[in-house]
């Protein structure tokens, strides 16, 4: 869930626009929760717009949204709204909160791929931890190259099937919790970032994940002898790493030592 106070707000011909202090990750026909602001801005809506000029209204014949492009305006958001015209203003009393929450892959599914035959209360909650990691990260790196994906039915079977790999492999062979959101990273951890990639076909796809591991403590030998073993984990278990080097990762102002890899995954649907 994410935030965001409002900056101005306005309404003409029965569409609110309002914009937030600070850009968002909300795409376009996703729904958004706005509350504080004065009746009949408030209440749970789909967004229709992204507008980055000031709203004129709407064309009475074709029923477009006029824009004066003049005036720019930026991380505006528009929406359907019944009510009494209100023209531009300023207004910083509002909260915009946009919930997403996607399933595409669960705990189970991680659980299986390993092969837990019963999990324990323990491992039930890190693979909780590291699903909701992978879909997070997943679903808005699809939203920002401007797919509008299901939040409960994964776009294609081999976007399910590479995350499903890379994450349950690593999680398994490390014994540490992977993460797919830069926001989460607690140390030790892996860190799966956002992949590149090569695709053959409409259903073969190869996909390079950037993969660091980061550990605690100072760069010393210690830490080094604790990277270079779990590598050695990764490098023998069903990973196809093409690269790595060391390095070193900020987090919250502080340096973890780290090693930064390249995993290949290639999925293919039938």
């Amino acid at each position: 869930m994410a935030t965001y106070k409002t900056a101005t707000k306005q309404l003409l011909d029965n569409y609110a626009c309002i914009s937030t202090l600070e850009p968002s990750e909300i795409a376009l026909g996703e729904s958004i929760t706005v509350s504080g602001l004065a009746a009949p801005f408030t209440g749970t809506f789909t967004v229709l717009a992204l507008p980055q000029y000031q709203f004129e209204g709407v064309d009475g014949e074709t029923g477009e949204f006029l824009y004066n492009t003049n005036v720019a305006v930026p991380n505006q958001l528009l929406y359907a709204c019944t009510g009494t015209a209100v023209e531009f203003v300023a207004d910083y009393s509002g909260v915009v909160t946009y919930t997403q929450v996607c399933t595409w892959i669960t705990a189970t599914d991680i659980e299986d791929w390993i092969g837990i035959g019963t999990a324990t209360a323990g491992d039930t909650t890190f693979l909780t931890i590291c699903a909701a990691a992978s879909n997070s990260f997943c679903y808005r790196r699809r939203q920002e190259v401007g797919y509008f994906d299901s939040l409960t039915t994964v776009p294609s079977q081999d976007v399910k099937l590479a995350l499903d790999d890379l994450t349950a492999t690593l999680t398994a062979v490390s014994g540490l919790q992977v993460v797919n959101d830069p926001r989460n990273l607690v140390p030790p951890c892996v860190f799966i970032d956002a992949p590149s990639f090569d695709a053959w076909n409409y259903n073969i796809v190869k996909l390079m994940f950037p993969v660091k591991i980061i550990t605690l403590g100072p760069a010393n030998l210690d830490a080094q002898r604790s990277l270079l073993n779990i590598m050695s984990k990764v490098l023998t278990a069903n990973i196809a790493v093409t690269d790595g080097r060391p390095t070193s990762t900020l987090i919250g102002g502080v340096e973890y030592p780290s090693y930064e890899v390249t995993a290949n995954v290639q999925a293919q649907t039938a």
